[in-house]
């Protein structure tokens, strides 16, 4: 199961990613891109265009939207997983915080608010889009925590071949 995570996390980043081009969403930077501007002004002289630079690199990921979800599939395939979750979420506009964010507040307000924003939730490509990628982020969660554990597992067997 645990090799199966990977796959089934860029398929759905994958799928996600497709229907948000489709939709024609862009990501945003959230809750970084705040930060990240804040800094770039208080920044002194030489470190403030080093900042920019970063937020103009992170702002036109965000724009690729759904290619960008795609390329963060691509990068939890290969086995770089904190860099396929960053990118997923910079190219959804959402991570799982964001996501749960949303969902929260209809929650609180009633079963019928949020059968209502369910309904809307299933029939636009880019909410279904967004919800396929967060769900990859939180499978690449549990696939980086098998992942430890299994590196665990594997030097404690090297130290057993070094040390009879």
């Amino acid at each position: 199961m645990a090799r199966l995570r990977p796959v089934v996390a860029t398929a759905l980043a994958l799928v996600g990613g497709a229907l948000l081009i489709v939709a024609g969403v862009e990501g945003g930077l959230g809750l970084l891109g705040f930060p990240l501007e804040l800094l770039a002004q208080l920044a002194p002289a030489p470190y403030h265009l080093i900042i920019y630079y970063i937020l103009v690199i992170l702002s036109f990921l965000a724009s690729l939207g759904g290619a960008t979800v795609m390329i963060g599939a691509y990068c939890v395939y290969v086995g770089r997983p904190s860099l396929g979750k960053f990118l997923m979420s910079i190219g959804s506009g959402t991570g799982v915080l964001g996501f749960l964010a949303s969902i929260i507040p209809r929650i609180l307000q009633g079963p019928e608010a949020l059968a209502a924003f369910l309904m809307t939730m299933g029939s636009s490509a880019s909410w279904i889009g967004t919800s396929l990628s967060v769900l990859a982020i939180v499978l690449t969660r549990r696939q980086k925590a098998a992942q430890k554990a299994k590196r665990e597992v594997g030097e404690e067997a090297i130290r057993r071949l070094l040390r009879p």
